[in-house]
């Protein structure tokens, strides 16, 4: 039964196409300006602080401060599990936590979404050996993740721009997390081949607010 507020609805999703059919939705309301979750009343946050969280999908994107994906897909709080991290990598602290959103919250939908110019892909692709630039331990880990995805856009590099060329990295990158995010995780892989799990990839287009999901990102079942 659907329980309405101010906001949409606290009904929970269960078929991924459907999931991903409402992330569209969303999307086109963000970029048309005709929202209807930017705001949260009380009733809603009482409600979950009370029964507890059931997001139906499991968003990783970058963490560039201009990439909000609960406001680019115009959902309320307790709809969408985020995790978000510089170059929308695909670790297994990230892996754990999709399939623990995925166990416990019975989340149907994991998009991993890349965006237009992004500054950890961008720094990936100006890098070079003798780089002297800004480095850590940590921030290392990072970038060869990266640096990887680069390197396997190689043959790309000289027939685009640099801009587009980065692009290009964008995209294989997501393509890229999703492969590791398949070949990784029984888990997900078995949930996907019973049908109530469906991964995709995407691209936030910084310039305009719009989400472009690629068939060609869709992993299949099997």
């Amino acid at each position: 039964m659907e329980e309405k507020t101010n906001n949409v609805s606290l009904s929970h999703i269960t078929d991924p196409d459907i999931a991903l059919q409402a992330l569209k939705d969303g999307n086109k309301r963000f970029i048309s300006g005709d929202t209807l979750n930017q705001d949260v009343d009380f009733a809603l946050k009482k409600k979950l602080s009370e029964s507890g969280q059931a997001p139906y999908a499991v968003v990783l994107s970058c963490a560039d401060s201009r990439l909000l994906p609960k406001r680019a897909f115009d959902q309320t709080i307790g709809d969408l599990f985020l995790l978000q991290i510089a170059g929308n990598i695909v670790s297994p602290e990230e892996i754990g936590s999709m399939e623990f959103a995925v166990e416990f919250f019975n989340s149907c939908l994991i998009v991993i979404m890349g965006h237009q110019g992004c500054g950890a892909i961008t720094a990936a692709v100006k890098s070079s050996p003798d780089d002297q630039a800004f480095s850590t331990i940590h921030l290392d880990t990072i970038m060869n993740r990266l640096k990887a995805v680069v390197e396997d856009s190689a043959d790309q590099r000289s027939a685009l721009s640099e801009e587009d060329y980065i692009d290009y990295c964008v995209d294989h990158n997501v393509r890229r997390g999703l492969e590791e995010l398949t070949n990784q995780s029984e888990f997900l892989r078995e949930r996907m081949k019973s049908g109530k799990l469906k991964m995709v990839g995407a691209k936030y287009i910084l310039d305009t607010g719009e989400v472009v999901f690629d068939d060609f990102h869709t992993l299949p079942a099997d």
